[in-house]
């Protein structure tokens, strides 16, 4: 803490385990890393109506988010020193979270870290930094909450001096050294100098900011249209405005993700949303005046991405000897005739079941059907949020009687936001006619929010899993709202309260406070378990500021007669937000019922600022109904991303029998997958899902290795160039008198649109351009790239970008020498961990890249645009070397749970590129001759004389021109297929041809392009109607100007066959590639008198 030595506050979080306690914080102070609370070697039980408590499902690509500790230390243990564990936690809290209008409830942001990673991901400048003082705290480092300015962020302390965090922004700032991470107050001074020119993850110095919510310039612009200033996001690090709120760190604690699974309730969980109506949606309070009556989506556009969905259903077993064992309680109720009846007429009969599917309720809906033969019994369904406190009737059968009389009780505002819940059925008989009414069926529906970013991530390759159980014990949780009179719901007994209005007008200070100030004042809470109690866990947001006032927390477990002290607060100084709690895991037997109270001693006079509450929270944790813990089934849907960019459904499904318990996800594919679900359920042999992979493929490979991108020298910055065209002015971007902006060192917005014309030129669609760097003498150059964006704002990640772009080099600016295109189409795969990609995950604007197999030397690179839209630039880059390095982000798995080795990588199958010339093997069948020919590969072309024939419209089953060439592929690849060519007299009717396979099929495994059929692929050496053609060039199946083909895949592993057949006679042919990686989006080589030889 900033303004007190940490040993002086213990900070527990109240979800963690039973024993987390002050052990926990010397663990930390002794630079060891907490356990977290999962139990070793639990074996499952078989018996009926079997549970799982206290679930956790984490991979080896995202940390723990169980519980405070569990988040931290997976994030960081793995990190050696106080700088990289503050990284990785900037790093994740990047990707869990996003930048809006914050989640409040309880009329305050929710700073939790699990509250809100878990279930929301909505933050602004003031949550995020609230959340990373509970994250600093929990890691033993000083920290402090900044105002700055129109801005909120964090410093945290260590080797000896505070740095700067802006997690809202996802921007750190280093001094001029580019290494140390700047200060609150060193960020500040020059006029924000080191944001402008210091910043990590900007798109460059004096550039925008990468991983922000929206477009954000640094520095203020002045508009080409007006000279009005557009303020730079700089401003913000002013001087003058900065406020260290030493008193208040806007953080809170405490929150638990509970997850317990009985026989007949799964939970899955989607990472999308289900639907947009509010059923799908918790509301969010409005900051600037809360209120639960009047709640908002955030996002509603959906522009984000982070919100999902979970479906928990419950289905419980009314008959057999099984079904006490999922009721939470029960009185008077007897099963019968298939169903749960009265045990005795007269008197009320009651089954109660507990509802709590760890995420935030969003909507539920019941459904019962009753069996009634008598008008007058009676069976109605109520609902308690408090366990049990206060119950509110949803539904009744009323006076119907029947066979199955139907209850449907759809419900949203009465549960919106809520944890937990109990259900009570409860049916009256007549006195003499105990069966005159039944619970025959019951199905709870239950939507949860979530967020989405925050659940267990798959990555290509190898992904280790691990099922983890804590303590099996079920769990009440009580968190009430204090505010106005909402703190009467949920109370047992209190004196001498007052609360701040519901809209909490004083964030600064406490809820609940003695409304007597010279007065004691309490809070008292009941929680009653259904069997015996093995712990609790209780406290809260504290404030204490005046001397010889105090906060005390004091607990019962025999009806209030004797209260045991468990802590005190007197201390205070700052700040004056208190976080703790306190475990007690001694507990009389028999006790199942616990009296919780806080006891306020105020001396402060004025009343602005007396002791209290903020907020409260309690866990109380019981013995099960059923035995536990049963097996698990865990099933993973995922849709793997091919070459092409289809999508291939996957599955996988593993019974778990123990815990912990390890095991390995193979994914395959061209990219990162797109996870559909994640589902939980207690083993049940009706599910129809396979075991392992539904489709039994398993894609094999290895982890996947993140790199950190490490950029030498931009020998273009500064430099000249010149334009073959005029850029056009489009939307006030620079026109052709400003022959320095495309160099200036400046990088564009990484989006497209609004003012990010502004910092580049553009040129019309259809016509090339030509756009020529003079490095000013001969330079080795490593690597090209071209910020680009334009109209219609494609994204890059789709693969939509169809503008082509080809890096010629120079000595002299007269003979040029292709080195090939620019990659336009971007995996989420290659990019490095040091860019932090735009809370919406598109890249309608990016620096496209090019890095050259070997360096070469030149004074002059062209960079040849073909624009299919209205294209612009914002800077040309020539760097000398461009690296990635491998990176790891280092996630530690919960335990030493041994998890099976990774296969060994297999042997190279040189089957992602294959390379065949034409005239080496061929077997012709006729019209097609072998030709030597310097040029060509292995010195010699097949060639088809020019007759004069007509063009083909089908390839032919039985051609008479067509040769057979042979090679291997692998089954399941996509393969871009490649020509190189040359026509008779650079004629177009000389071009093209038609290629069939033996063994090809699309991606779906359909057979296309088969041998002896009329089916095939076309290969047209002219690129687009009125290209030209002229010499050697290479061409793909798809006609067009950056037009990609089809690709084609192999159904087999092994030999295949490849056929040519003539469409029009007059083609030359030296080379055939089938490129799986090196030629899949770039092309070999030019398309018109083109050199490249590619080694067989």
């Amino acid at each position: 803490m900033a303004e007190r030595e940490q040993s002086r506050r213990v900070f527990e979080n109240a979800a963690a385990t039973l024993a987390l306690t002050i052990a926990l914080a010397l663990s930390r102070l002794a630079g060891q890393s907490p356990a977290v609370s999962i139990q070793p070697s639990l074996t499952a039980v078989s018996s009926p109506g079997a549970a799982v408590y206290n679930v956790r499902v984490v991979t080896d690509a995202s940390p723990d988010l169980s519980d405070l500790p569990s988040f931290v230390r997976s994030a960081t243990a793995r990190w050696p020193s106080p700088a990289e564990k503050v990284w990785a936690l900037f790093y994740w809290t990047h990707v869990l979270k996003r930048q809006t209008a914050p989640m409040v409830l309880h009329g305050f942001e929710v700073t939790d870290p699990i509250r809100n990673f878990s279930d929301f991901g909505y933050t602004m400048c003031s949550t995020i930094s609230g959340i990373n003082q509970s994250l600093y705290e929990t890691l033993g480092l000083r920290h402090q909450y900044w105002d700055i300015c129109n801005h909120t962020v964090t410093n945290v302390e260590y080797d000896g001096a505070f740095h700067m965090i802006d997690g809202s922004m996802s921007n750190l700032v280093t001094r001029d050294d580019g290494v140390t991470l700047a200060s609150v107050e060193e960020t500040a001074a020059d006029a924000a100098r080191l944001v402008k020119e210091h910043s990590l993850y900007t798109t460059s110095a004096n550039g925008f900011l990468q991983g922000s919510d929206m477009m954000r310039n640094l520095a203020d612009t002045a508009s080409p249209i007006d000279g009005r200033i557009t303020p730079g996001f700089a401003n913000s690090f002013c001087s003058t405005g900065l406020k260290f709120r030493n008193y208040y760190y806007n953080w809170d604690a405490g929150h638990r993700y509970v997850l317990n699974l009985r026989q007949g309730e799964s939970y899955t969980r989607y990472y999308h949303p289900l639907g947009s109506t509010p059923d799908y949606w918790v509301g969010s309070e409005k900051i600037a005046a809360p209120d639960p009556a009047t709640t908002f989506l955030i996002d509603s556009a959906g522009t984000f991405g982070v919100r999902g969905n979970g479906v928990w259903s419950f289905v419980p077993d009314l008959s057999g000897a099984g079904w006490d064992r999922v009721v939470y309680r029960s009185d008077n109720i007897v099963a019968a005739g298939g169903g749960l009846a009265p045990a005795s007429g007269g008197r009320d009969a009651d089954v109660v079941y507990n509802v709590a599917p760890a995420n935030a309720i969003a909507s539920q809906t019941i459904h019962a059907a009753f069996f009634k033969s008598d008008a007058a019994a009676r069976a109605a369904i109520a609902i308690s949020l408090n366990h049990g406190a206060t119950w509110t009737d949803v539904g009744s059968a009323g006076t119907a009687v029947g066979s199955r009389v139907e209850v449907d009780v759809p419900m949203r505002d009465a549960v919106n936001g809520a944890y937990g819940m109990l259900v009570r059925i409860r049916m009256r008989a007549p006195a003499n006619a105990p069966s005159a009414v039944a619970l025959t069926a019951l199905a709870i529906d239950t939507i949860t929010h979530v967020n989405a970013r925050a659940l267990p991530k798959l990555t290509i390759g190898r992904n280790e899993i691990v099922v983890g159980a804590g303590s099996q014990t079920d769990t009440i949780v009580l968190w009430p709202d204090l505010r106005g009179e909402l703190w009467t719901k949920d109370v047992y007994d209190f004196r001498n309260i007052a609360t701040q209005p519901v809209s909490v007008p004083k964030k600064f200070t406490a809820v609940a406070f003695p409304a007597v100030l010279t007065e004691d004042a309490y809070l008292t809470y009941r929680v009653d378990a259904p069997r015996d109690i093995t712990g609790v866990t209780y406290g809260g947001r504290l404030h204490n500021y005046r001397a010889g006032s105090y906060v005390e927390f004091q607990h019962s477990f025999d009806g209030g007669g004797t209260w045991t002290p468990s802590y005190r607060l007197t201390d205070v100084s700052a700040p004056y937000d208190v976080i703790h709690y306190e475990t007690i895991g001694s507990i009389p037997a028999g006790v199942r019922t616990v009296l919780f109270k806080f006891l306020m001693h105020n001396t402060e006079p004025s009343g602005s600022r007396p002791s209290g509450l903020y907020a409260a929270r309690m866990e109380v944790q019981h013995q099960p109904a059923a035995p536990a813990p049963a097996a698990l089934d865990v099933t993973l849907r995922w849709n793997e991303v091919r070459a092409d960019r289809t999508l291939v459904q996957r599955t996988h499904r593993q019974r778990v029998s123990g815990f912990p318990f390890a095991y390995v996800v193979n994914v395959g594919g061209s990219d990162h997958p797109i996870v559909e679900s994640l589902r939980l359920a207690v083993a049940d042999d009706s599910d129809a899902t396979p075991f392992g992979y539904g489709d039994g493929i398993d894609a094999g490979g290895t982890k996947y290795a993140a790199t950190k991108r490490k950029e030498g020298t931009n020998l273009a910055k500064g430099r000249p160039y010149t334009v073959s065209r005029a850029p056009s002015g489009f939307q006030s971007s620079a026109g052709a008198s400003n022959t320095t902006i495309l160099t200036d060192g400046v990088v564009g917005a990484p989006q497209t649109g609004g003012i990010s014309y502004w910092w580049g030129q553009c040129w019309s669609a259809n016509s090339d351009v030509n756009l020529q760097v003079d490095l000013g003498q001969a330079r080795m150059i490593g690597a090209v790239r071209a910020h680009l964006f334009g109209t219609p704002s494609w994204d890059a990640f789709r693969g939509d970008v169809q503008d082509r772009v080809e890096i010629l080099t120079s000595p002299d600016g007269s003979n040029f020498t292709s080195q090939g295109l620019l990659q336009m189409a971007v995996w989420k795969k290659d990019l490095p961990i040091n860019y932090m990609l735009l809370d919406s995950e598109k890249a309608t604007a990016w620096n496209f890249e090019r890095r050259l197999p070997a360096p070469v030397s030149a004074r002059f690179v062209r960079y040849r645009v073909s624009p299919r839209r209205i294209v612009c630039a914002s800077e040309l880059q020539v760097f000398d070397r461009i690296d990635d390095e491998p990176f790891d982000l280092r996630i530690a798995l919960p335990d030493a749970v041994p998890v099976p080795p990774p296969p060994p990588p297999p042997a190279p199958d040189d089957l992602d590129e294959i390379v065949l010339h034409a005239a080496v093997g061929p077997q012709i069948r006729g019209g097609w001759n072998v030709i030597a020919d310097p040029s060509a590969a292995s010195g010699a072309r097949l060639q088809n004389p020019d007759a004069g024939a007509a063009k083909l419209a089908t390839a032919l089953a039985a051609p008479v021109q067509a040769f057979d060439l042979t090679f291997t592929a692998a089954a399941g690849r996509a393969y871009r297929l490649w020509l190189r060519a040359r026509a008779i007299n650079d004629r177009f009717t000389n071009d093209s041809v038609f290629v069939q396979f033996d063994g090809s099929v699309d991606a779906s495994g359909a057979p296309i392009w088969r041998i002896g059929s009329p089916s095939s692929t076309t290969v047209v050496l002219e690129d687009c109607s009125g290209c030209g053609v002229q010499g050697w060039g290479w061409a793909d199946n798809g006609y067009g100007l950056n037009v990609a083909g089809p690709v084609v895949y192999f159904a087999t592993s092994g030999p295949q066959r490849l056929r040519v057949q003539v469409r029009e006679d007059g083609l030359g042919i030296d080379q055939i590639v089938l490129s799986a990686v090196t030629y899949f989006t770039a092309r070999p080589g030019a398309t018109k008198n083109d050199t490249t030889i590619i080694a067989k």
